[in-house]
This record gives C-alpha cells, structure tokens and sequence, in this order.
C-alpha cells in the first residue's frame, strides 16, 4: 500500500527539544583534522580548473575562491527576496501533527519543516533519505549505500511514529548517505577528473547575534563565505556522518539548507558538476523564484548533476551528449510533467531501490512511499519492455519516439542475445514495424514486432 505526504510550510520544533533528542542519538565529536588544513585539500580538489596541474592553487584565500565560485553556481545575479529565502531555511523537523483518532496510520514523526519555498528540492531529498532510513533500515549508522540488498524489504507503519532520538538518527544519517553517493557515484562526463571518493561538509555557524528569528539575515556574499571557510572533509561514509553529527546544530541554523547543498557540490566537485550538466554556466537557482534546476535535484537523488530523467544516455552527434541516469538510485522521482509530455522518466527513477519518490509537480514536492520493496519492483514483463526501450533509446537520440529505417539493422543487431533466431529475417521485419513505406521505425511499432517473440514474454502475454 502507498502512502505519501506534501513538502508544506510549517514552523519548527522548539530547538530545546531536538538539541535534547540530538545529544541523546548522535556522536557529539570534533573531527579529527584540522579544519584549515581541511579547506584547502577539499578546495583544492573540488574546485580544480583545467590547468596543466589539474588544480587550482589553493591557500589562504581558498575560502574566499570557494565563495565566489559558490555564488556563481548556485545563485548568479539573484533577487534579495531569492537570498531571503535560502538565508531562512534550516533542515530540522516540523512539530507532530495531532493523532487522528481514527486508528488507520501512526502519526509521522519525523517531518521536515519547510519555512521558505526556495529550497524546497533540498527539502524534499532529505526527507526521502531519512524517511528511507526510519523505514528500511535495519542496522542504524551501518554503511549500506552500495549494498541494496541488505537493506529490509518489508518494513513497519509503526516505524512512522519513530521517537525523536530515532528521528534524528535517521536524518543524520539520510544526509550522511547523500553527500557520500555524491562523493562515490561514477561520472559520464570527459575531461575533467572522476569522483574523489571524499565529501565535504561545509555548515557556517550562526552568529549569536542572527540566531533569533526575528534578527535580518547576513548579506548573501557573507553567509556563503561562512558556509565556505567552515567547510571540512571526510574519506568515508563513517567520518561524514562523524562531521554532520558534531554541526547537528548548523543544520537547524537559517543557513542549513543553503550549508548543505553548498556541500553536495563541493563534495561532487564544482568542475565535474558543470561537466555533467547541459550548461555548465548557468545558475542552480531560479533567479526570479529561487527554486533549484532539475541538476541539483538529481545530484543529491543520484549523486551526479545531470539535467535529464531518462535511463542512460543519448549521443545527437557533434560531440554534443545529453546525459540521463546511470543506476538505479536509492530514492525514485517521478513527475506530473511527463504526463504532460514535458519530460522523459526513466525505468531506474520510477523504480529505484527503495520504494519511495520525490514527486515533481509544477508548483511543489510531495513524497509517495510504501512499506514493501516489491511496490518498487518492476514485473519481469515490464523488465523485459524496459531492457527493450533502453535498445531502442540509444538510436532515438532525440527523444521523438522514432528512428530512421536505416536505424533498424543496427538497431536488431543491439539486441539481447535471447532475440538471435526467434525475429524473423530483414525484409519481413522491415515490412512490419514500416507498413506504409514511411522510412521510420516507431517505438510502438518495434515493440509489436519485437518483443511477443522473446522467449520469456510469450507466457507473460497470454
């Protein structure tokens, strides 16, 4: 059974009471370099150039480079009414809805308040993490990021009602597990170096003066500066969760949303980021609204910043490569655009690893789940269409459905081995997928002939 809920505005839990569950749940430690010498390794690393050094030269000003090329990605020439949104914003939970009394669900406990509709993307990945986690976690602070099949298959509504150590637990370590994918996850793009294997997390700690709600935010240029001179490394799942649990309390803070998207992209590293996306040179924000382009959400769901939800990749020539999703994420997406025939999901979106999904319309996020792995699995005749599509997709470049005539030699030819002597000869395939001597083969087409004749799907059919 589905269950889902809406990303909606509403004000935090008192700071009292998660600080309390906070000391209680998480391992309250410094890290164990120092933070200076840090900066400048992640620096120098994230934010490399294409310098014969394959660097940039990173010393004393390496905070104030990482700011300036920080503003540049994420906000560019922004409203002030944008930087209020993302200056407001924390990652800390909403107080508890009122049991309902009917006795049909617990009451969720570990909703994300959402003060600000900017950073909603933020918002909505960290609550699908750490809503995996409360619900199919079975060994907390486990490192389970590559290894799917240990994570349990069925799991409790009564995990919903987590008590707030649980709830925390959970977030730390959602968050932890989206900057580590971020760190570790393969990378289609050239030129430009592969994933360092290390995150950064990079949270500013607010000044006393900028705690109370009621005080302004601190200019843009200054907050993203903060969040870049605090910014520390980690080489492992274990030691990234080590660093967020010790600035539990920056997340809270106004500047925790904005602190912890800065340390995706600077976890990814800023040059591997423009090279995954289409345009490498335009902001991550909506300069008018201040929501987040689909690269950054895709970055913190799959851990590489590509702009496309169809499986794979696909080549339109001239160099010029549109680039989708590569695995199968731990969270799914789906979109009320693709009804609408604005976008392309693929099968590894809409059937990720966990059964859970951000839920794309065109004003906000929901998040849809279910509590048994199966809902997200697809059936073995939908496998069988979607290893087809996949074949298909890779000679319809464009997206449009369908390919040339001359496209479908090499097309059968691409084909699993499990389609070898059952299609019939060139000629009499030709005739079907291409009736009317069009000179274009349609996806609907291809599949009519095609796919009936697997070996597996006959039974499947009938």
């Amino acid at each position: 059974r589905f269950r889902g809920f809406e990303m909606t505005t509403a004000r935090r839990t008192e700071q009292e009471e998660l600080e309390a569950a906070l000391a209680l749940s998480l391992q309250q430690q410094s890290p164990r370099q120092d933070d200076d010498d840090e900066l400048r390794r992640a620096l120098a690393l994230s934010l490399a150039t294409e310098s014969a050094s394959g660097g940039c030269a990173v010393g004393g000003g390496a905070a104030d480079s990482a700011t300036a090329a920080l503003l540049a990605v994420i906000f560019g020439e922004t409203s002030p009414a944008v930087a209020q949104q993302w200056l407001g914003q924390g990652i800390s939970f909403a107080a508890a809805p009122a049991a309902s009394g009917d006795g049909d669900a617990p009451t969720f406990t570990a909703g994300l308040a959402q003060n600000q509709g900017g950073p909603c993307a933020v918002l909505a990945a960290a609550q699908a993490f750490t809503l995996r986690r409360l619900l199919f976690d079975p060994e907390p602070r486990a490192r389970k990021l590559q290894g799917a099949q240990s994570w349990l298959g069925e799991a409790s509504e009564e995990a919903l009602a987590a008590p707030s150590e649980a709830a925390a637990e959970a977030l730390l370590c959602g968050l932890t597990d989206i900057l580590w994918q971020a760190a570790v996850a393969p990378s289609g793009a050239e030129g430009v170096p592969p994933p360092r294997g290390v995150s950064v997390v990079a949270l500013a700690e607010e000044a006393a003066e900028a705690a109370s709600e009621t005080a302004d935010p601190p200019p843009l240029h200054e907050a993203v500066g903060a969040i870049a001179g605090a910014a520390a490394e980690a080489r492992s799942w274990e030691e990234t969760r080590a660093l967020l649990s010790a600035r539990a309390s920056r997340l809270r803070g106004g500047s925790g949303a904005l602190g912890f998207l800065c340390s995706v992209l600077l976890t990814r590293g800023l040059a591997l980021v423009a090279a995954e996306r289409d345009d490498g040179e335009a902001p991550l924000l909506d300069p008018t609204f201040g929501h987040c382009a689909q690269e950054a959400l895709s970055l913190m769901l799959t851990g590489a910043a590509v702009a496309h939800l169809f499986d794979g990749e696909r080549n339109l020539g001239g160099g010029f490569v549109l680039r989708g999703i590569r695995a199968t994420p731990p969270v799914g997406l789906l979109s009320e655009l693709e009804a609408l025939r604005y976008v392309e999901v693929g099968s590894r979106l809409k059937c990720p690893s966990s059964p859970i999904w951000v839920v794309a319309s065109q004003t906000h996020y929901s998040i849809l789940f279910a509590t048994s792995a199966s809902a997200a699995a697809p059936s073995a005749l939908e496998a069988l269409e979607e290893e087809l599509q996949r074949r298909f997709a890779e000679f319809d470049g464009d997206g449009q459905g369908f390919v040339s005539i001359e496209a479908l030699r090499p097309l059968v030819s691409s084909l699993p081995p499990e389609y070898s002597g059952v299609l019939p000869d060139y000629d009499t395939l030709r005739k079907e997928v291409d009736p009317d001597s069009l000179l274009i083969v349609t996806w609907d087409a291809f599949q009519r002939a095609t796919l009936p004749r697997h070996p597996k799907a006959s039974a499947l059919l009938s």
